[in-house]
């Protein structure tokens, strides 16, 4: 393939995924027929070209995936490591951009119901971690270590207690499992933040019961 045909075939996509994030913004997503077998290899393509947050956050890919999840009719399943892979990379790179920005302006990070979705396939992909080949993982591991360390900045600010517990207690479990399954070491520092939140759970009665201080690392494991 020429470079000519390679930007071509790269613009294309540019033009496709913004104009999904339109007729997904305005509800429209759901009355249009496509082939999503082929969006998918269109968009692992794009994790090979675009080199910034911007270009995702502008392209509109990540909301665009959540829409076709989240659609009544939907026939997509991600039943393949391939496409695990490549879907957790995508929301990965929207919430390191969306946490970029937060800790950027010092606004508060919205937990919603599509952030909790794509945290649930994150962290399911982080469990099947060491079992993918290792051809498939060099830049997959990247993208889940720059949002790890994203979630870990904004855990260590006051914006981040001004949360719900529940949400607290989602983020923080999310990093602890990052940890261990990137096998990244866990600072003395960072121990010392998890636990002085746990402090603060223990007071909560719908916490509680769930788990001791020491068997914390535990329980999120």
């Amino acid at each position: 393939m020429t470079q000519c045909t390679h930007d071509i075939d790269e613009e294309r996509a540019r033009i496709l995924f913004i104009l999904l994030k339109i007729l997904h913004r305005y509800g429209l997503l759901h009355n249009v027929e496509f082939n999503i077998n082929q969006l998918f290899i269109i968009t692992k393509n794009m994790l090979k070209v675009l080199d910034s947050y911007n270009d995702y956050a502008f392209l509109g890919i990540s909301n665009t995936w959540c829409g076709i999840l989240n659609e009544p009719k939907n026939s997509f399943q991600i039943d393949t490591v391939d496409k695990l892979k490549c879907l957790s990379a995508v929301f990965s790179i929207d919430l390191a951009w969306k946490l970029q920005k937060v800790l950027n302006s010092s606004h508060h990070f919205q937990v919603t119901k599509n952030t909790k979705q794509k945290l649930f396939i994150i962290n399911l992909a982080l469990i099947c971690f060491h079992k993918f080949d290792d051809l498939l993982i060099i830049s997959f591991r990247l993208f889940l270590k720059q949002v790890n360390r994203w979630f870990q900045k904004y855990i260590k600010t006051k914006l981040f207690i001004d949360g719900t517990i529940e949400n607290q207690l989602l983020l923080i479990q999310h990093c602890i499992k990052g940890q261990f399954s990137l096998r990244t070491n866990i600072s003395f520092e960072e121990e010392q933040d998890y636990y002085r939140h746990l402090k603060r759970f223990v007071q909560y009665p719908s916490l509680s019961n769930i788990f001791y201080t020491k068997d914390f690392i535990r329980y999120f494991y």
